[in-house]
């Protein structure tokens, strides 16, 4: 039942009343439509809501009804929400403050929360078939999680990931229209099923015997990344072709072959009087552009497989403990942890080909 239909049973009543206290000699009210025309305004004039919440930035419009009378806004904590002259309040900072409507001598109001929301992370990595709780925190308002790709990773309505496949998508939170971005890679876990492929361990053996010779000429605890330009792939070629081949003369054929076989590059304009030198003379140097190897004696450089992950399809990111065995003394020491990026190629006969290396000594060396 509307207003309308309800003034009109309270007229008829009233009218009722009227008649049967004029009969009796009671005193009356006179002006029935008056009365209730000014109890109505009374009971109609309201303010749509009384407590609200506005993200920072974000606006909300408050409304008084019930009257046609002008409306002055006011906000008693102008840093944490504003309000205009048409009741629209934005969110400045965090916090709490009143808005108060002014009609007459009535004032209504509404208590505002301004709400600055923050995701727990805004980048993650994710083995295919695990899980993960995103979280939006900093705000009591209905979240609407999605998922940029479905097939790579799905989300639930309380922010659980779910891990799909080996690939990159975005999970979304969407709070009052404004949305929260949080990057998800997705990897796999290969080590057990590729850690024995013989073509990878030669690929390995090689990188990370470079990298235990580097740290280990050059004791050092940072992360160190051997940029692969043309002269870093001559000197790893190089360091391959003496330790590897045991060559201590080699041509520039070989060592083209050499790179083309761990990077699947072609290089030219290679300078065989330096390389060469290095390599017969035994002659250790700090510069790792021009590092070619040398005669380890009793040391022996020994890795182990510690994590081989898929970071997309047919591309491995491989973790290895990078260590010194010395035959004298039987003992092995941790030089290194290397990290390998690598590949499956066809321009490579070991079926792999290196993109990145980098390594983090443990300040451990034997020179």
């Amino acid at each position: 039942m509307n207003r309308k239909e309800n003034g009109i049973k309270v007229k008829k009543l009233l009218v009722i009343v009227l008649t049967v206290s004029i009969m009796l000699g009671v005193p009356t009210i006179t002006n029935v439509n008056s009365y209730i025309s000014v109890q109505d305004v009374y009971a109609a004039v309201k303010i749509n809501k009384k407590t609200a919440r506005v993200l920072k930035g974000e606006k909300i419009t408050l409304k008084i009804t019930g009257t046609k009378k002008k409306v002055i806004w006011l906000s008693n904590k102008k840093s944490i929400a504003t309000v205009n002259s048409k009741g629209v309040v934005t969110g400045k900072k965090k916090g709490t403050a009143t808005i108060t409507a002014k009609v007459g001598n009535k004032k209504y109001t509404c208590k505002v929360t301004v709400e600055v929301p923050v995701l727990n992370k805004t980048s993650i990595t994710i083995y295919t078939g695990k899980s993960y709780q995103l979280k939006l925190n900093g705000t009591q308002q209905k979240i609407t999680w999605s998922s940029s790709n479905k097939s790579i990773a799905t989300v639930n309505s309380k922010g659980k990931i779910t891990a799909k496949k080996v690939g990159t998508t975005y999970v979304k939170a969407k709070v009052q229209g404004k949305v929260y971005s949080c990057k998800i890679n997705i990897i796999k876990d290969v080590t057990y099923s590729i850690k024995k492929d013989n073509n990878l361990n030669k690929v390995i053996n090689r990188l990370n015997s470079y990298c235990v010779a580097e740290s280990a000429n050059k004791p050092q605890t940072k992360n160190t990344e051997i940029k692969l330009s043309n002269k870093n792939m001559i000197s790893i070629a190089s360091y391959v072709r003496y330790n590897f081949n045991n060559d201590e003369t080699f041509t520039k054929n070989e060592l083209v072959n050499t790179v083309k076989l761990l990077f699947g590059k072609s290089i030219t304009n290679i300078e065989l009087g330096n390389w060469i030198r290095k390599a017969i003379s035994y002659d250790y140097t700090s510069d790792p552009y021009v590092y070619a190897g040398g005669d380890w004696g009793n040391y022996c450089a020994k890795y182990n497989i510690l994590k081989i992950i898929e970071t997309s399809n047919n591309v491995y990111k491989i973790t290895i403990d990078g260590n010194m065995y010395c035959y004298e003394t039987g003992k092995m020491k941790k030089i290194c942890t290397v990290n390998l990026y690598i590949k499956k190629s066809s321009q490579s006969s070991y079926g792999y080909i290196v993109t990145k290396c980098n390594y983090k000594g443990t300040g451990v060396g034997y020179f």
